[in-house]
């Protein structure tokens, strides 16, 4: 049993709800709902467990359930404290210090970090971390989520991928 949508009224259902016979015994597919014959794919978001076409998942999970999981700042340090293993020389953290929450260039985030410049930036994001908490404030989040899906979501993927394999890691 596949999950599908209608296109047209957005209705989620089973390929065995969209089944339909005519008196000739001729069987096609449409919507139970609407009648449409514009269905899609879908599948099952690993975070909410929607229905969703795949075409919008990324590795499986739904940019909302995604863009919920980046607000855990811990969860989302991890991440780039894990950037080394998917990154060139510059970790995760100082790429998002340097580019989201400094808003300088690229070609100002150094290439090669020395240790104290990396502890500096580990205290930098616990005070944004803090902040935010203190102040009721979303400051930090913000910055996480545009520098996250400012070039088409890669990021998202990449997210979605160390999501799983983190997951796979804790079974």
């Amino acid at each position: 049993m596949d999950d599908l949508i209608c296109l047209d009224c957005n209705h989620t259902f089973t390929d065995d709800d969209a089944i339909r016979k005519n008196i000739d015994g001729e069987t096609w597919m449409c919507c139970p709902e609407c009648g449409s014959t514009d269905l899609t794919d879908g599948a099952r978001c690993k975070g909410c467990d929607e229905v969703k076409a795949e075409d919008e998942l990324f590795d499986g999970w739904c940019k909302e359930c995604l863009l919920d999981k980046l607000a855990d700042y811990e969860l989302f340090f991890e991440y780039l404290k894990d950037g080394d293993n998917r990154m060139d020389a510059v970790t995760g953290l100082e790429e998002f210090v340097f580019t989201a929450v400094w808003k300088l260039p690229e070609k100002y985030v150094p290439k090669i970090s020395s240790f104290e410049l990396k502890e500096s930036l580990k205290k930098a994001y616990g005070s944004l971390m803090a902040y935010d908490r203190i102040c009721g404030k979303s400051t930090l989040y913000e910055a996480i989520k545009d520098w996250m899906t400012d070039n088409k979501d890669p990021d998202l993927y990449d997210f979605a991928e160390w999501l799983n394999e983190r997951e796979k890691v804790k079974k």
